[in-house]
C-alpha cells in the first residue's frame, strides 16, 4: 500500500501509514521503546506515559515549523544558527498553504490513530510553550 501511494504521488501521507496494520500508535510505541510496527496494542495507560515522555525530552520541534525549531534548537543549546540549516535539502512537491495542509493531514491521522494525535497534541503544546519562554 504505501509502496503504490509513493509510486502515484511521491509523496506517503500520515493517514495512509496510520490506517496499515500494526502502525497504529507509531510515535507512542516508539517513545517507549516499542518497535513502530510491532503488534502491540497499545492501551490508556501506555498513552498517557507517551505524553508524558514528550512533555520530558530535552527539545521538541515540529517539521511544520523547521525554522522556529531550528532557532529555537540554538536558544536552548546554544551555539547560532547558519544559513545552511535553513535550507531544504530534501524539496518536495508544495501543498497549498503547508500550514493549513499539516492541519488538515494532523485531523485525519487524528481520526484514524488516536495515539498518534495525542502524541502529536503534546508535542505541539511543548513546542508552543517553549517558544513563548
Amino acid at each position: 500500500a504505501l509502496t503504490a501511494a509513493w509510486n502515484a504521488r511521491r509523496a506517503i501521507r500520515a493517514a495512509d501509514c496510520a490506517r496499515l496494520p500494526g502502525w497504529r500508535g507509531c510515535q507512542a510505541k516508539m517513545l517507549l521503546g516499542i518497535p513502530c510496527a510491532a503488534p502491540v496494542q497499545l492501551n490508556a495507560s501506555m498513552g498517557a506515559a507517551a505524553v508524558r515522555l514528550v512533555r520530558r525530552l530535552a527539545f521538541v520541534g515540529l517539521t511544520e515549523r523547521f525554522d522556529d525549531a531550528v532557532c529555537l534548537f540554538h536558544a536552548r543549546f546554544g551555539g547560532r544558527p547558519v544559513p545552511a540549516q535553513f535550507l531544504n535539502v530534501r524539496p518536495r512537491v508544495p501543498r497549498n498553504g503547508s500550514e493549513s495542509a499539516s492541519r488538515d493531514e494532523a485531523a485525519l491521522v487524528a481520526a484514524v490513530d488516536p495515539w498518534e494525535a495525542a502524541v502529536y497534541a503534546a508535542a505541539r503544546e511543548r513546542f508552543e510553550a517553549d517558544l513563548a519562554l
